[in-house]
């Protein structure tokens, strides 16, 4: 539980950051086999919705060190992980420009 909206977007674009930054994880297809591994998800739908949201290849490298592929992977992670997009697009922003600071 987050206490805001945006708190919760922050947090998945700061993991999503640590999947780069610390673990060398560069593309979609490797930070959602992460995030959602293969034995308990269908990763291969999972990460074929995320890069097509962001606008790479699956084995592209994406760097989330900016504020709109960072916002992309975000939004596309929260669309998938909850059946649609239930925000305004203004409070994922606040989130991840709050991860980026």
């Amino acid at each position: 539980m987050f206490e805001t909206p945006q708190a919760g977007f922050r947090a998945l674009a700061k993991t999503l950051l640590t999947y780069q930054n610390k673990h060398g994880l560069r593309t979609v297809r490797d930070m959602i086999n992460r995030w959602a591994p293969p034995v308990e998800n269908n990763t291969e739908a999972y990460i074929a919705q995320v890069a097509r949201e962001v606008g790479v290849g699956s084995r592209e490298i994406v760097g989330l060190s900016k504020q709109v592929p960072l916002q992309r992977m975000v939004t596309a992670i929260a669309r998938h992980e909850n059946g649609g997009l239930f925000w305004d697009e203004a409070v994922i922003e606040a989130g991840v420009r709050q991860a980026l600071a």
